[in-house]
């Protein structure tokens, strides 16, 4: 299995639908913000380190986790349809993010204290996105109603890592 989906991934990898690649490289090489990276369709961008929970009180990300910005220049990915960070947390979307026309699925991270009304509104601004996958986040059951509610439209993705209402 584990072969099947390594080959899988190069021959993706070779016909530019799919770029995965660790976030400091993303930020610091040249090459994805110009050129060839631009047409895929599929961008990974993970943290490297192992991530773990559960996030402590004083904490805003897990241990290991990456506070992480989503670079402006993002918008130039106009065919991309699915972005995911893996380990890497955010507590808003650059406006960017609206230019790319085709975006479906967004996986991300969302910061313990993040301010999810403010949220709730840029993901709102992304007319095509289907699916919103906060795994890796750290919100309360209410936030997570409250996200719900406000983007009915949305498929959201969330298993077990919400905190209870009393928090």
């Amino acid at each position: 299995m584990f072969v099947l989906n390594y080959m899988l991934l190069i021959l993706m990898t070779m016909n530019n639908s799919f770029i995965q690649v660790d976030y400091a490289e993303f930020i610091e090489n040249k090459k994805y913000q110009i050129g060839e990276p631009l047409l895929c369709s599929e961008l990974f961008i993970y943290n490297p380190k192992p991530i773990v929970f559960p996030v402590l009180e004083f904490e805003e990300i897990p241990y290991n986790g990456i506070k992480f910005e989503i670079p402006n220049w993002i918008g130039k990915y106009k065919n991309l349809e699915s972005l995911s960070l893996i380990g890497l947390y955010i507590d808003h979307l650059p406006k960017e993010l609206e230019d790319i026309r085709n975006l479906k699925k967004l996986k991300l991270g969302i910061y313990k204290n993040t301010n999810l009304e403010s949220f709730t509104k840029e993901i709102a601004h992304l007319k095509s996105l289907k699916i919103l996958d906060i795994t890796m986040s750290d919100i309360t059951e209410k936030q997570f109603l409250d996200l719900k509610r406000e983007c009915d439209n949305l498929n959201i993705v969330l298993f077990d890592s919400i905190r209870s209402l009393k928090e």
